[in-house]
């Protein structure tokens, strides 16, 4: 057959077009179904980005709720051991307990921080920037506390406890007098730090709350604590 008849056969030209629509249908198809995979892809991946966003969340909201019950926890026992003190009429280290059994160390994760970062607000983002170390700081100026108080019953058998708890220095050596008003100063550096460190704390748990809580579907509650403030100028 000559190539003129060929190409003016209508059945060679019905089968170029249906060549043709058949490729750009089979093309089409393949982009549709490509497309549709892509979509999928990105919501499963927006999906996991989601999920891991909100363990961080919860982690960061966990820890900062932690170091305020940490800090809580020893302003309490400090603010007992200062209206006993007054009670008494004695020193506060006289009467101001070691910690017991201290909780570890809380540290809050860069990638915890990120989603602070996004929210514009500085204020809570530079308190949480900081509060693991000031927690962590507040509780190793305890051990040392702890630590030195040992040391200075140890050392001079003639310092007793009495029953209510208050200490009793029965010496005129000039040695323990020194430590005395140096462990009554850690003391009171201990009450200034933990009071201001515990306001921290709470503006910093109530702005993550209200930063992360209803974003991430947290299911977190917190209402304001009751307290007693100790330092210059706050509450007795």
């Amino acid at each position: 057959m000559a190539l003129t008849e060929l190409l003016s056969s209508t059945e060679f030209v019905s089968a170029i077009v249906g060549a043709v629509f058949g490729a750009l249908g089979s093309g089409f198809a393949s982009f549709l179904l490509q497309r549709g995979a892509t979509k999928e892809a990105n919501r499963a991946e927006a999906d996991r980005r989601k999920q891991a966003e909100t363990l961080l969340a919860r982690s960061l909201l966990i820890k900062v709720m932690r170091i305020h019950s940490d800090l809580k926890s020893i302003h309490d026992n400090l603010c007992k051991a200062t209206i006993k003190a007054e009670v008494k009429g004695v020193r506060i280290a006289g009467v101001f307990e070691p910690i017991a059994n201290p909780t570890p160390p809380v540290y809050i994760q860069p990638e915890e921080l990120t989603l602070l970062l996004p929210l514009s607000d500085d204020k809570i983002t530079n308190l949480v920037l900081s509060l693991d170390v000031c927690r962590n700081s507040v509780f190793d100026i305890a051990k040392v506390y702890e630590k030195k108080r040992e040391d200075l019953q140890s050392r001079f058998t003639d310092v007793t406890v009495s029953a209510d708890g208050a200490a009793i220095i029965k010496s005129d050596d000039p040695r323990l007098k020194l430590d005395s008003d140096a462990l009554e100063r850690l003391v009171l550096d201990l009450i200034k730090l933990t009071t201001d460190y515990l306001e921290d704390a709470e503006s910093a748990m109530h702005g993550v709350h209200r930063l992360l809580a209803e974003k991430y579907n947290l299911g977190f509650s917190i209402s304001a604590p009751e307290r007693r403030l100790l330092g210059p100028g706050k509450e007795a």
